[in-house]
Formats: C-alpha cells, sequence, structure tokens
C-alpha cells in the first residue's frame, strides 16, 4: 500500500470529501493504494461502505509508527496531537508525514499574557509550539489548500520544508449543482428584504460575535436581520452569544442551533447579504469562497491573514474597524466588483476539477520524489 490517510478530526464533511474525491475518480487515482484510517465514528459511520475506510483501533501514535513501516505515505488531515505524543513519533515515520493543514491546526492565535491561569495556558501554548515545531521540521512536508498559508509555515518551519497542494472542499459536479441550486431557489424579495447580516460561521469565541454585535447595535432601527450559526461550537460560549443576541435585537437575531446540510446551507448563504468575520488568521474558507461565489459583501479583521490575501488577489473586501464610522447606507452598500471574488471562489472551490488535478499532481511529486 502507498498512502494511509490518519482522519483525527470528526468534521464528516471536510474528511468526506479526501474520501469520496479517492474513490469516485477512477480515472485520476487507483483508491486501492488509498487507506482512510477514522478515528471518529461519526465519519467511520457515514463513509463506511468504501472498502478502503476503517475505524481506528487503539493508541494513535503505536498506529502512526505501525504504519510508518506498511505505507509509503502518511496523510494527517488536520494535525490535533498532544505535545507529549510528537516526542513518542519516531523519526522514520516523520519522515513519511504530510501534515494537511486545516486552520486552526496551523494558526496559534492570539497569546493571552494577563492572569495566573492565562499564563500557564501561555506556557503551555509555547511547550507544545516548540516540540511541535521540533518534529514537524522531520516531516516529509505539509500540504496546502490556500496558497498564501505557505507564508506563516515558512515564518513557522522554516523554507527548507516541503510544501504540497492539498486543497479540501470536492463535490462532484459541484459547480452544475451550485448553479442549478441558485438559479432554482432564487427569490425576489423586493425593496423590502431586510438585509441579512451573517457574524462568523460558528460558535468559537475568537470570533468575537459579541463585539460585531454592539457595533451593529447602532443599526438597530433598520431593516435588517442578524445572523449567527451556533449549531458547533463551544455550546456555553454560544449560549452567551444567543442571550446578547436576542437582549440587543430582540426578533432581529437570527439564532441557527440545526446543522444544516450543503443544499440548505447554499440556500442560507443566498439569503446573506454581509458576513462578517473577525479573526487575525486564516479560518472559514469555505464559507469565504461560497460568499464570494454568490457576490456578497465581507469584513474582515484590518491588517489580518485574510485581508491582506485578498487584496493580493484585488478582491473586494471591507475593514471591521470602519463599521464604527459607517452609515447604515455605506454599510449596506453591495460590493461594486464581485466579478474578481466570484472568478477566485470558482477556481478554488466551485469547480472540483481543480481539486482533484492538485492532488493528482501532489501525488505524482510524491512518487516522483
Amino acid at each position: 500500500m502507498k498512502y494511509i490517510h490518519f482522519m483525527l478530526h470528526g468534521n464528516p464533511e471536510h474528511n468526506g470529501s479526501i474520501i469520496t474525491m479517492i474513490n469516485e475518480n477512477k480515472d485520476y487515482f487507483k483508491s486501492k493504494e488509498h487507506t482512510f484510517l477514522i478515528f471518529r465514528e461519526n465519519v467511520y459511520e457515514k463513509y463506511k461502505n468504501y472498502e478502503n475506510v476503517m475505524l481506528a483501533d487503539g493508541d494513535r501514535i503505536k498506529l502512526l509508527n505501525k504504519c510508518s513501516t506498511e505505507y509509503d505515505y502518511i496523510f494527517i488531515h488536520s494535525l490535533s496531537l498532544a505535545w507529549y505524543e510528537y516526542l513518542f513519533v519516531k523519526k522514520s515515520c516523520a519522515a513519511k508525514i504530510i501534515w494537511v493543514v486545516w486552520s486552526h491546526d496551523l494558526y496559534m492565535g492570539e497569546l493571552i499574557t494577563q492572569g495566573f491561569k492565562n499564563t500557564l495556558r501561555q506556557i503551555k501554548k509555547h511547550t507544545l509550539f516548540l516540540v511541535k515545531k521540533y518534529r514537524v521540521k522531520q516531516f516529509k512536508g505539509i500540504g496546502i489548500g490556500f496558497k498564501y498559508d505557505a507564508f506563516e509555515i515558512k515564518r513557522l518551519y522554516g523554507y527548507k520544508i516541503n510544501i504540497f497542494n492539498a486543497p479540501y472542499g470536492y463535490k462532484k459536479n459541484s459547480k452544475e449543482i451550485t448553479d442549478k441550486f441558485i438559479e432554482a431557489e432564487k427569490e425576489d424579495f423586493g425593496s423590502n428584504k431586510p438585509l441579512k447580516i451573517m457574524i462568523g460561521h460558528s460558535a468559537y469565541e475568537f470570533l468575537n460575535h459579541i463585539e460585531i454585535m454592539k457595533s451593529l447595535y447602532k443599526f438597530k432601527e433598520e431593516n435588517m436581520i442578524v445572523s449567527l450559526i451556533l449549531s458547533y461550537g463551544d455550546m456555553n460560549y454560544a449560549e452567551k452569544v444567543k442571550k446578547t443576541a436576542i437582549e440587543l435585537f430582540g426578533d432581529k437575531a437570527e439564532i441557527i442551533e440545526k446543522y444544516m446540510d450543503d443544499n440548505e446551507y447554499i440556500k442560507f448563504l443566498m439569503g446573506v447579504d454581509i458576513s462578517i468575520i473577525d479573526y487575525k488568521y486564516q479560518i472559514a474558507l469555505g464559507n469565504i469562497y461560497k460568499l464570494l461565489y454568490l457576490d456578497k459583501k465581507i469584513f474582515f479583521t484590518k491588517d489580518g491573514f485574510l485581508k491582506k490575501s485578498f487584496a493580493l488577489e484585488n478582491i473586494e473586501v471591507n475593514n471591521i474597524s470602519d463599521i464604527k464610522n459607517m452609515s447604515f447606507e455605506e454599510f449596506s452598500n453591495p460590493v461594486k466588483n464581485p466579478d474578481k471574488g466570484k472568478s477566485f471562489a470558482k477556481n478554488i472551490i466551485v469547480d472540483e476539477k481543480q481539486i482533484i488535478l492538485a492532488w493528482q499532481n501532489t501525488l505524482k511529486e510524491l512518487e516522483n520524489s
């Protein structure tokens, strides 16, 4: 066997996009060369009908070291090991690993420095990073789906590390299905349609939902809806967000606590007018690509990674810090030139052929090495 994929995370859509891509495209991939080792039962249950999908049983580091003697390369999808686990990964095993980054596993976030407990958290975070850095520099390489992640990888792990193109988001006939669905579900909301403002994409505190809502409070009398997806993430934090949203906006707060399938989510995003993603690093790329493809207006953190990256592509995006000085008219004005963003999104995520070719080229590159 050539390749084994360690899927440690429980997101069935991200993991499933790789599993189905390899198994459904016989002209590009030899599925018998790939084994998918699943560590979460919810993911396994969804894809267990594929012969090359197995549920992991046993200590994951022991499995990792064992697989390094049986496979040519090991893809780890989302690297979420404890700091001590890195110490037990054999050097010969590390040399076969390609870490395919998501976002949370690459970007460390802001360091917290105030208070005794937070200082301990900071020490723990630095310890994890130093041990991780030592081991990752021994990896065969790192796979990315967003080309600008390469800057952070080189900064953190040095310029010698190999970088491979390994995007997520495959869905068979994605563009055709998306376009047909959009056309079929178009609704004429008329001039009285409320402005729908989507804050974040999940219930995590680092997305600053509450601070964003406070900045939007000045528009509370306008014809608008504040939409919050709280179906996954930190559920205790989700309750705080929900409570604040109702206190500030009443029936103008839309709280979404049910997980949506692909078609439901596309329909939801079609109704969104503005998306606000307040995070310094890379996150929510799947959401961002869909929003760009649908010509939606997006606000990012000023001088943040996403703002800088899309500016390099000449895609029109906006600064969250500017909202405090905007009138409702300025805030609600649509994107002036959506074509750049739509074209970028189409080439990156909506056209699944690009994802197939990227993985095919990466596997060829590994074989040639």
